[in-house]
């Protein structure tokens, strides 16, 4: 069975369209600009020398015999026995317009892709909050959400046809859901402190509703119903429970006692 999964899916075409489709152009600039930078730094980073008032007969090694052109290029000659000969050397040419050219290239990407700059090594400094964090990525995660809501179906169909082959009947179609973690980057304490202020006051998440909200497992959850049952059963536990309840009974009393109203 083939389940059709399209991305960018548009009434009448099926096809679809690949998500490096806005790419192509950039990652070809940019490879071209990297093979050009290879090319300068081969002939252009290091610096040319000279030298003036000498001969071919000149190079010459320690033996007498000519020295090879490559060799005679990437090694000095320091000394010679013409005293009008001079040498020096050409300035070295800055790579730097290539660096700029990629960076630029990469930044295109970045607001094609909505990718935040840091994905693609644009800033490397550290963000000022979480808040800063969350905002550079805000569009890189409304794209992903938009790649659910549209990859859901599909995954739906999956499941359907999962249940099919299993059962050998035909769910409804709408029985199956596929359901998606948040697409934002996570943070426990961002989820803790959600948790706590949606359980204060009024709750309205279970305690397993809560393992649901933190992404435990089932191994998990089945660990924790394991230790709770024992902590239940342990009779020390029982005995400073039974003691904290005495004690705050005996303090209300106390407070009643002495006329104080709450």
């Amino acid at each position: 069975p083939i389940v059709m999964l399209v991305n960018r899916r548009r009434a009448g075409d099926f096809r679809g369209v690949s998500e490096m489709a806005d790419v192509l152009g950039l990652t070809d600039a940019a490879a071209r600009t990297l093979t050009n930078l290879q090319v300068a730094g081969e002939t252009h980073a290091i610096p040319a020398r000279w030298v003036a008032g000498v001969a071919k007969g000149d190079f010459v090694d320690a033996q007498g015999k000519p020295i090879p052109v490559w060799e005679s290029y990437f090694t000095a000659m320091s000394a010679t026995g013409n005293k009008d000969a001079k040498f020096g050397q050409f300035s070295a040419s800055d790579l730097k317009n290539f660096h700029d050219t990629v960076n630029h290239y990469a930044a295109l990407v970045a607001s094609v892709t909505k990718m935040p700059a840091t994905y693609l090594g644009l800033t490397t400094a550290n963000p000022a909050s979480a808040d800063a964090i969350r905002s550079a990525e805000a569009p890189h995660v409304k794209l992903a959400e938009r790649k659910q809501r549209a990859f859901g179906d599909a995954w739906a169909w999956v499941g359907a046809l999962y249940e099919r082959f299993r059962t050998g009947s035909w769910e409804n179609g709408n029985a199956m859901r596929t359901e998606w973690h948040d697409a934002a980057t996570p943070t426990v304490a961002a989820r803790a402190d959600a948790i706590v202020k949606l359980n204060g006051g009024k709750p309205i998440l279970s305690v397993e509703g809560s393992w649901d909200e933190l992404g435990w497992t089932e191994a998990r959850k089945a660990t924790e119903r394991a230790r709770m049952s024992d902590e239940a059963s342990d009779p020390e536990m029982q005995r400073l429970m039974r003691d904290l309840v005495m004690g705050t009974e005996a303090s209300v009393a106390s407070t009643a006692d002495s006329g104080i109203v709450g």
